[in-house]
């Protein structure tokens, strides 16, 4: 979607009232953009972990899953935000049929899974913060 909105925004340049010309919309899409590239960073770093682990034959650890799980939650939610730039930047282009729209439904799509919900996001905190000493994953839940 960012991509999409630099060519809304290269688009539009020179035209009055362009945002292109906005320093808001240049710093709003400068965090939009980093923070897709640190959403983008741990899946790959948390993957990479996992899949060291694996090529030993072992099996991930309680954390291992639980960074697992935050960083697939983190990266849905950052690039949500991404969306929502995309969408309010993008003015009425952003409602058209095209790629803005498909794109935007498909990230709202994204949000709605169980695997990005608040009770998820409080299974991860509670195993990241210590508190959850002798549990293991069972599909999105910590249990005995």
């Amino acid at each position: 979607m960012l991509d999409e909105l630099a060519a809304v925004a290269v688009e539009r340049a020179g035209r009055g009232g362009a945002l292109a010309d906005s320093t808001s919309f240049q710093e709003q899409f400068a965090h939009a953009e980093g923070g897709y590239r640190a959403a983008r960073a741990f899946v790959y770093e948390t993957w990479n972990d996992l899949w060291a682990t694996l090529g030993r034959g072992a099996k991930p650890s309680v954390r291992q899953h639980s960074l697992m799980r935050l960083a697939l939650a983190h990266a849905t939610w950052s690039a949500h935000e991404a969306a929502l730039l995309a969408y309010k930047a993008a003015g009425s282009q952003a409602l058209r049929a095209g790629t803005l729209q498909h794109l935007f439904r498909d990230m709202h799509a994204g949000t709605q899974h169980i695997t990005s919900a608040p009770p998820v996001y409080a299974a991860i905190g509670r195993e990241l913060a210590g508190l959850a000493k002798g549990k293991k994953w069972l599909f999105l839940n910590l249990v005995d």
